[in-house]
């Protein structure tokens, strides 16, 4: 069976009538629309979930809804990073669903059910965690000590690019997701809005600004984008594909043949600039800049309020997939069938790293100040300086690896010996056990021994600290 093409192959559909909700309680209209909602209510994609940020929407049966809190007032975030800072740890068991939270000495100081059994996917940010399993999931509040249900059928967890701050829900069939944002606890469910026919978000390559606060995200199913944020009562809808956004606008992107459509819109949905340029792979916007990378690796600055477009570089990576934006912001990561490339705001060139592609999406966009990339045919890894592209920390390992919050930092096996490995050196630990994580400040790892999880000090290895059976994945949090 031939392959799909990807989200921005859309080459048979035309521009759509977009989308309008029906009247309900949230005021939405049924009537006509203006003449600018012709423009911002949707024109979406060909189906598709393509591995950008995280793993992928799932199953769907909406019959909760979860209390949605807004209008929370956040400090501004500079990076979508994970804090480095810690005192306890989260440790969340996949049999049976519960959180044990341990501080820095192994000493239990909470417990919540989550009655989330078996547990698919877990994560904790801040005081708030999102449990995924087969028969639901649930959020949780590791301050409160309690868990609230969310009403899925086989869900699926999902992180936007550029923020780890947010966590998604997601039904199979894309018609409705949960986003948590960890710091404030806060909530957003798409089943509140009033729905639309055939809708079918791909959380899975959704977009967010570092904060997490505001999140855009394709609805293939209506081939259009929808802007959903916390501090706000109502969605967004524009059309095509989500490719960027920021703190003031969205970008969105349709592929026709080798020509692309780039539109620019503010927060309300209304149309500010477009651009024609060729097939476009990935974007970025910054101030008054939009950059976007096409197909044949040409990177091209769009300026937002004109849509006066120029050619600033050319990438030498093969035929450009994807790309996003790192959670420290203003950098674009770049992957291509050659290999990957750092760009920044002003469409330039800051590294280029032939053979070698992120590991895994989470460290391409959720990373503080580095990217760690890998060689997949040596197991040799690099972390990458996102502002300067120098090399900042090299391992090699045939197993799978931790990082730090930063990303400069990494953790790796090597025959039979945990080895982390930082811009200052290696730190060898003379362990028989299984890497299981790294602190987000690289102060420690947990490692599976014998089937308990031992926390274990890099400038102590023999303080060891007992975190309980393995079987759990683990988490680092600041009270």
């Amino acid at each position: 069976m031939p392959s799909r093409p990807t989200l921005f192959d859309d080459d048979e559909f035309e521009r759509h009538e977009p989308a309008v909700p029906p009247a309900d309680d949230h005021g939405t209209s049924s009537g006509d629309p203006r003449p600018s909602e012709a423009t911002r209510r949707p024109n979406y994609w060909f189906r598709r979930s393509v591995l950008i940020g995280g793993v992928v929407a799932v199953a769907a049966a909406a019959v909760l809804v979860v209390v949605n809190l807004r209008g929370s007032t956040t400090d501004t975030v500079e990076s979508g990073a994970i804090d480095d800072d810690w005192n306890r740890i989260a440790l969340t068991d996949l049999r049976s669903g519960r959180l044990v939270v341990a501080n820095d000495q192994g000493e239990e100081v909470g417990r919540v059910e989550s009655s989330v059994r078996p547990v698919d996917a877990s994560r904790v940010v801040a005081a708030t965690g999102l449990v995924v399993g087969t028969d639901g999931a649930a959020v949780v509040d590791l301050d409160s000590e309690t868990a609230d249900a969310i009403d899925l059928d086989d869900p699926s967890m999902a992180v936007p690019s550029g923020t780890a701050l947010t966590m998604i829900a997601a039904s199979s069939d894309g018609g409705r997701g949960v986003l948590v944002h960890g710091p404030s606890g806060d909530r957003l469910d798409t089943a509140e809005f009033a729905p639309l026919v055939g809708t079918r978000y791909e959380f899975a390559t959704a977009l967010s600004t570092p904060n997490g606060r505001t999140v855009l995200v394709t609805d293939s199913g209506n081939f259009q984008s929808v802007l959903l944020s916390f501090d706000r009562d109502e969605p967004s809808y524009v059309p095509d594909l989500a490719l960027a956004v920021d703190d003031d606008v969205v970008v969105t992107g349709q592929n026709v043949g080798v020509d692309a459509t780039v539109s620019v819109f503010d927060h309300d949905g209304e149309l500010i600039s477009s651009a024609r340029t060729p097939s476009v792979r990935a974007g970025m916007v910054d101030d008054d800049n939009v950059v976007v990378v096409t197909v044949e690796g040409e990177v091209v600055t769009i300026d937002t309020g004109s849509g006066d477009t120029e050619t600033t570089s050319r990438l030498e990576i093969g035929t450009v997939g994807s790309g996003a934006v790192a959670a420290a912001g203003a950098v674009l990561i770049v992957t291509g069938t050659d290999g990957t490339a750092l760009v920044d705001s002003d469409g330039q060139v800051i590294a280029t790293f032939l053979g070698r592609r992120p590991l895994d999406a989470a460290w391409s966009t959720r990373s503080g100040a580095c990217v760690v990339l890998a060689d997949e045919a040596t197991g040799d890894l690099v972390a990458v300086d996102l502002s300067s592209g120098e090399v900042r920390a090299e391992a090699v390992t045939d197993s799978e690896p931790a990082a730090s919050a930063d990303g400069c930092t990494v953790a790796v096996e090597v025959d039979g010996e945990i080895q982390v490995v930082g811009e200052t050196g290696a730190t060898t630990i003379d362990t028989e056990g299984e890497l299981v994580a790294l602190a987000p400040d690289a102060s420690a790892v947990v490692v599976d021994v014998d089937s308990r999880l031992l926390l274990t000090p890099i400038d102590a290895p023999d303080d060891t600290v007992d975190l309980g059976p393995s079987g759990r994945s683990v988490a680092f949090t600041d009270r």
